[in-house]
């Protein structure tokens, strides 16, 4: 069983961000010189000190994973479309307002508390959803 974080972990209040402000990672990616993604990233900053040469120069998820004492309780992630914001349009150079995926992603440990929250911007124009369904079989009945 998966244990949802408590909202209070997630919520924007002093305390909460105190652990994650101090250490907001700031990423583009790109593909053949074409940017795809403007990442925000926010690890909770007794993790990143464990391994901050990592942190600044690696994909966070599979340094989480290796963490010494570090237990992975559950993950979420939820997808938005939305419209390009200035800042996301000028580093995806795309037109202001264009679609983009905007995904919330958050990581929290074996006591429910986020230590990874990721805000992660996709070109539209790249997108491609893929899920599968768990759709049970229908008896003749049914059918």
């Amino acid at each position: 069983m998966i244990r949802r974080p408590p909202r209070s972990t997630l919520s924007s209040s002093s305390a909460a961000s105190d652990v994650y402000k101090r250490q907001c990672l700031k990423r583009v990616h790109s593909r053949g010189g074409v940017p795809f993604a403007v990442m925000h990233l926010y690890v909770d900053r007794r993790c990143h000190a464990l391994a901050p040469e990592r942190f600044d120069n690696e994909p966070v998820i599979p340094i989480l994973q290796a963490l010494p004492g570090v237990r992975i309780g559950g993950a979420r992630q939820t997808l938005t479309i939305a419209s390009a914001e200035p800042e996301f349009a000028a580093h995806l150079k795309i037109p202001l307002g264009a679609p983009v995926g905007l995904l919330r992603r958050v990581i929290w440990d074996g006591d429910g508390v986020a230590i990874y929250v990721g805000d992660l911007v996709y070109r539209g124009d790249l997108i491609r959803m893929e899920v599968e369904l768990d759709i049970p079989e229908s008896t003749e009945a049914e059918a």
